[in-house]
């Protein structure tokens, strides 16, 4: 903030004029033209992130395919997993999932589930990580 030298009224220091009387102020010129290479500083930075982001992505496109397959054959493990899971469940508790309502059948598949396709989002999450860092390393020189 900078003080008007005529009518000592408080102005931005984006302003190069006071915006009470319109008197031109070299501090406020000088404050504003300060302020406003921070502003182009601040741009230029988040336009070098954005770019960098934006070459991170095309970089993986490259490793999309791989990362499908390998989503592709991890839900399918999952899937039979979860699967044998509740035969086993079946076999070794007597269970019938269908004959004792809607929460007991939640609960009988949960179980199945957080072992086997939980896991796997998790190791899918960390291998798209890793397709990641492996593309940023390819970008840096």
């Amino acid at each position: 903030m900078w003080n008007c030298k005529k009518c000592n009224e408080e102005n931005e220091d984006s302003f190069d004029s006071c915006w009470n009387c319109q008197t031109f102020s070299n501090e406020g010129s000088q404050k504003s033209s300060e302020t406003q290479r921070k502003i182009v500083k601040e741009e230029k930075n988040k336009k070098d992130e954005d770019d960098f982001e934006e070459s991170i992505e095309l970089g993986l496109k490259k490793y999309k395919p791989t990362i499908i397959t390998i989503k592709i054959l991890l839900y399918i493990l999952a899937i039979l997993l979860c699967c044998l899971c509740a035969f086993f469940l079946i076999v070794l508790t007597g269970f019938n999932p269908k004959g004792y309502g809607a929460i007991p059948t939640l609960l009988f598949w949960s179980v199945p589930y957080f072992l086997s396709i939980y896991p796997v989002r998790i190791i899918i999450r960390k291998i798209q990580l890793k397709y990641r860092k492996k593309v940023i390393q390819e970008l840096q020189p």
